[in-house]
């Protein structure tokens, strides 16, 4: 079985979660469990990197003042990393070691 999983980055408007916190989304595709091992390691290393976030959906409901680098998001089977700033070019250096 393969777990090779392709990874998708896109600017984000105003259609998008996320938007006015973050400018990026990245998006991880192929099978389940490639997607959840990329996003599990992804994940690992930004909050090692740049400290903890919590899920896309809580930001702002708890400081509207908050302004992470990045936040993640699992709802619907979704598989998201979203990132601004430093966060998201230093993951774009490094994104192939997450496919």
């Amino acid at each position: 079985m393969t777990t090779q999983v392709s990874i998708k980055v896109s600017k984000l408007d105003s259609r998008h979660t996320g938007n006015g916190w973050f400018t990026h989304r990245v998006s991880f595709e192929g099978p389940l469990q490639g997607r959840v091992n990329s996003l599990c390691n992804a994940r690992e290393w930004l909050w090692l990197t740049f400290g903890p976030s919590r899920e896309v959906g809580f930001i702002g409901l708890i400081d509207p003042n908050q302004r992470p680098l990045w936040a993640w998001e699992t709802n619907y089977n979704y598989f998201r990393i979203y990132l601004s700033g430093q966060a998201l070019t230093q993951f774009l250096l490094i994104k192939e070691q997450f496919g």
